[in-house]
């Protein structure tokens, strides 16, 4: 990643490049051009170039001093300019090559070491150019899925808030009704009516009462007001106190700076991986302690779950969960993902499980990069 970023940004002068690989090309070929047509007087002011014009003649390389630019122009123009490069300066040498070689094999290698050099250098940028290609169609399609989860968890959240405002407004409300008729009914009637009826209606109201408490628990779970109303953290201490109540686990819960820069998609996020991570510990773990601890800190979030459970045997990857029926952790990390927070699970049967989700500086206002 950091030699493509170099790379990017040697190229970023390509004027530059030009006039560097132009200058160059046409100094060396007035070099060899000049050289040759002084010879044989020894006696001139290109004397200091014969040693490389003879080294050249002698191993059947004449010429080779051009890849200095064509290797040059690989390196900054990219393997469509540099191919350009290659061509013509081929051309332009190829009439001092066929002068000073003296039979097919040393023009045949001259020409060989200009090209072969030249042509593995573009053949190995046309590789990082397929690879970087298929890389950023990968991230594509990885924001695309992203996007995509987003939308559906979105989805999802509108839909059980709807559900819970539809419970609460009509549901319950008609439950209470009845609970309501049922004890004026008793009220009215107690004297007149035989016990059994008393204890019908009585049961009535206990049972409807009983139903709109259940009801209300169901849409706390499906959509907490507090969250709604109160923010992420006071959402995550009534999440926490309503865990205590129900399974009797003593938990530590402590939370540090401040969490109003969570926007309310990246807050919902959090939220329900905390939740699902909770009921992971109430279904599976056996713990008896339990630590929440939330922190803060320049923009930047950090959660800790930790417990002394029975724990499990994590795979080495992700995509490994589904096999082994673990779809909850799947959905953690997908939920992380889909904000651009990183969650990580550290397990050993027998020693319990800490669960660390980590946001950084700049991914809390901007949803994510949506």
């Amino acid at each position: 990643m950091e030699s493509s970023c170099t790379v990017s940004k040697i190229r970023a002068l390509p004027r530059l490049h030009y006039v560097v690989v132009i200058t160059s090309a046409i100094a060396i070929i007035f070099l060899y051009y000049t050289y040759a047509h002084l010879l044989p007087d020894r006696q001139h002011w290109l004397e200091w170039f014969g040693p490389v014009f003879y080294f050249e003649f002698r191993n059947g390389c004449v010429g080779i001093l051009l890849l200095v630019p064509i290797l040059y122009a690989i390196l900054t123009l990219g393997w469509k300019q540099s191919s350009v490069v290659l061509l013509v300066l081929l051309a332009c040498i190829a009439d001092h090559i066929v002068h000073w070689t003296f039979h097919a094999a040393s023009a045949f290698s001259s020409f060989a070491f200009l090209a072969v050099p030249a042509l593995t250098g573009i053949g190995i940028e046309l590789t990082i150019f397929a690879r970087q290609k298929e890389t950023r169609a990968l991230a594509e399609k990885e924001e695309q899925r992203l996007a995509f989860m987003k939308q559906i968890f979105r989805a999802q959240e509108d839909e059980r808030k709807r559900i819970a405002r539809e419970l609460h407004d009509g549901v319950t409300q008609t439950i209470l009704g009845n609970a309501s008729l049922a004890r004026s009914l008793l009220d009215k009637f107690r004297n007149e009516t035989d016990e059994d009826s008393v204890r019908d209606l009585s049961a009535i109201e206990d049972n409807s009462l009983l139903v709109a408490e259940d009801i209300r628990r169901i849409c706390r779970d499906l959509r907490p007001s507090v969250l709604d109303h109160l923010g992420f953290v006071p959402s995550i201490r009534w999440l926490v106190d309503s865990f205590r109540e129900e399974t009797g686990i003593e938990v530590e819960f402590s939370s540090e700076g401040d969490s109003q820069e969570i926007t309310p998609d990246v807050s919902t996020a959090l939220f329900r991986i905390v939740q699902e991570s909770l009921n992971n510990i109430r279904r599976h773990a056996k713990a008896t302690k339990l630590a929440v601890k939330l922190k803060f800190i320049d923009s930047n979030v950090s959660i800790r779950i930790q417990d002394n459970g029975n724990g499990f045997s994590l795979p080495e990857h992700i995509s490994s969960l589904g096999t082994k029926g673990k779809f909850g952790l799947i959905g953690l990390h997908e939920r992380a993902h889909s904000i651009g927070a990183r969650l990580e699970i550290e397990t050993h049967l027998g020693y319990g499980t800490e669960i660390r989700i980590t946001m950084q500086n700049g991914k809390l206002g901007d949803e994510a990069r949506s």
